[in-house]
């Protein structure tokens, strides 16, 4: 069997701010309350949101409550700044957002006899009480460094709920090839699409095949879906990366020929129960499916065209399979 296919992927950020009909699916939140010591809250207290993924800085005030919130960001790193006339200005990093994720940051603010700044770094993580989906998000670094054969079917078999069914990617060996998978025994009714558009086809499928090395995320729901997804199956929610204004790039590139398989068929003898002994190839057995040629080729960059304002993002992905099928002659 051989299978080549290439992947192109291409995003441009035109506005300040993230496309508002998806803003529910693709995003996350921050939200919070502000009190002082006593744990009195404190209104219209001026809180600025920054991140690498925004364009310019995100303000708001807290309300009489001492509440705030920032919705639909990116998902990425983020650092809030709480100012207030009386009180030492606090800064705090390190807050990362995930799709679909909330991320609640409570602070309490300290009188300042003069003019004093606090910055928090690396504090306790960050729960998200307020979900109750069942799932995993794979964060870029994740999506990097796993050793896996770079496609959404085998991230699918490392995640809690999910059975895969048919073949079972070894070393890649199912690189390029849709699987069948179940959340908790069900099979079918999912729901994958990337950057809030619907991929699945009549049958549920994924649809086509994805250029991996364009993710910024991937979360998969296996149970407990939101109001936002109207079926009961796997939930797949992709994120393509943006530009910034840093200009930023990765290459990937990865290559097998059959030399380089083995199996534990070739070269093994069965000792049968008359005393003769039977090479395993002999009696039938049939020796693993052999990768013969696997190359991947993956390429993105992108950057800024006007700071703040304009910013580019482009991915390119050749990728090209030739495996044997398993008990044909090839």
């Amino acid at each position: 069997m051989t299978k080549r296919w290439w992947g192109l992927a291409l995003a441009l950020l035109l506005s300040a701010s993230p496309l508002p009909l998806f803003a529910q699916e693709i995003t996350g939140h921050i939200n919070g309350r502000v009190t002082d010591e006593k744990g009195d809250p404190i209104p219209g207290v001026k809180v600025a949101l920054t991140s690498p993924v925004l364009m310019g800085e995100r303000v708001t005030t807290t309300s009489e409550l001492g509440t705030y919130a920032f919705t639909a960001l990116p998902p990425g790193m983020y650092a809030l700044k709480f100012e207030a006339s009386g009180f030492k200005t606090l800064i705090r990093t390190d807050i990362e957002v995930r799709v679909g994720f909330t991320a609640t940051i409570n602070v309490k603010l300290e009188v300042a006899a003069i003019e004093e700044s606090v910055t928090v770094v690396g504090e306790t993580p960050i729960l998200d009480v307020s979900t109750t989906q069942v799932g995993v998000n794979y964060t870029e670094r994740l999506l990097k460094e796993l050793p896996t054969a770079r496609d959404i079917w085998v991230t699918l078999a490392m995640t809690p709920g999910i059975t895969m069914i048919g073949r079972h990617d070894v070393g890649g060996s199912t690189a390029g090839t849709q699987t069948g998978y179940r959340n908790y025994g069900a099979q079918g009714q999912n729901w994958p699409n990337i950057d809030g558009v619907i991929t699945a086809e009549g049958s549920a499928a994924a649809g086509f095949y994805y250029d991996y090395g364009a993710f910024t995320e991937m979360q998969i729901v296996a149970a407990s879906n939101s109001a936002e997804v109207p079926v009961p199956g796997t939930f797949i929610n992709t994120v393509i990366k943006t530009g910034t204004n840093e200009f930023h790039g990765d290459f990937y590139v990865d290559y097998e020929r059959e030399g380089w398989n083995s199996d534990n068929v070739k070269g093994r003898s069965y000792r049968l129960p008359t005393g003769a002994i039977l090479p395993l190839v002999d009696m039938g057995i049939p020796r693993a499916a052999k990768i013969k040629l696997y190359n991947d080729w993956n390429a993105n960059a992108g950057g800024r065209i006007i700071r703040d304002k304009l910013w580019w993002f482009a991915s390119w992905r050749d990728q090209r399979n030739h495996a044997g099928a398993l008990g044909w002659v090839s």
